[in-house]
């Protein structure tokens, strides 16, 4: 069984969900065939305190996977393509692709050039092919198809995620999430810590704007509060959720960011922040990669 090693501020559950993870490997072995044997070392579970660092899964990810699910419509394992001019809907079942396997946790940015490689390959592959070889070439007609319908799909959903990108601005977006997160921001070529201030200021212009939807005003103003100790002053809060005019249950997920110890007053001593001056060393070397891929992106 896997060691367990806690980073919570309670052990309590975490000990609790080391047992539950054990019982369930015990219930497992049973499953087991007679001749299997560990591979490796002993493996380590890690059990982190999600409050630590609450903002995460509030941030944008651009990965090919998170943006088909944020932007595109999901069934399952399945994408449905929306058809052209009253065409019945494609359905692009996400295990049943060549390609998905190697595609669906990289960034944005990378999918279409690894796809035009692959593509690329595939057709020197059919080049060399012998064509005298009739039965061969007969035997792989379906994977060619397969492929080719694969590459197809791929440049389709691309293309609409790309426009997804531009339409909703989420390379502003992006990069302002990162300066709340990393408490660093890119002026000039040059990298300096943020603003509280004009953290603030442009948090204010992105909830007060009509250019944004609801869902990531909500996920920028948590993300500030998460990151930066709580509001500017008494009552910035209740200003942003009228401005913008944020539905009941936005506001009481957002009021619920105290439950988790996080200050939701001016007055209220601010959380610090753990892992501050590493979360900023890290950003700072990952900042020129960032940008390097996130100009390509917007380029195609």
């Amino acid at each position: 069984y896997p060691l367990c090693a806690l980073a919570v501020s309670d052990e309590r559950p975490g000990r609790h969900l080391c047992g539950l993870v054990r019982e369930y490997l015990v219930q497992e072995k049973g499953n087991l065939s007679a001749d299997y044997e560990p591979v490796g070392e002993r493996g380590l579970l890690i059990i982190m305190d999600r409050a630590q660092d609450a903002a995460v899964p509030l941030m944008h990810d651009y990965s090919y996977q998170a943006m088909i699910h944020d932007h595109m419509t999901v069934e399952g394992n399945a994408l449905i393509i929306p058809g052209e001019d009253g065409a019945e809907p494609t359905k692009f079942v996400f295990t049943d692709d060549p390609n998905w396997e190697f595609l669906q946790l990289e960034n944005m940015s990378a999918v279409n050039e690894i796809v035009k490689d692959k593509f690329k390959e595939f057709k020197e592959e059919q080049a060399k092919a012998d064509p005298d070889d009739f039965a061969k070439a007969i035997r792989n007609i379906p994977r060619t198809k397969k492929y080719n319908k694969s590459f197809n799909m791929h440049f389709t959903i691309y293309g609409e995620l790309s426009k997804k990108f531009k339409e909703l601005d989420l390379q502003e977006i992006g990069d302002f999430e990162q300066a709340m997160a990393t408490s660093i921001e890119e002026v000039k070529d040059d990298y300096v810590e943020t603003d509280r201030g004009r953290l603030f200021e442009k948090l204010k212009q992105l909830i007060n704007g009509k250019d944004h939807p609801i869902e990531t005003k909500v996920r920028l103003l948590m993300i500030f509060l998460l990151s930066q100790g709580g509001p500017q002053s008494s009552g910035d809060i209740s200003r942003m959720f009228d401005s913008a005019d944020f539905p009941k249950e936005y506001q009481d997920a957002v009021n619920n960011i105290s439950s988790m110890g996080y200050a939701l007053s001016a007055e209220a001593k601010p959380q610090p922040k753990m892992f501050r001056e590493e979360t900023m060393k890290r950003a700072k070397e990952l900042y020129d990669l960032m940008y390097e891929k996130e100009e390509l992106f917007v380029a195609v």
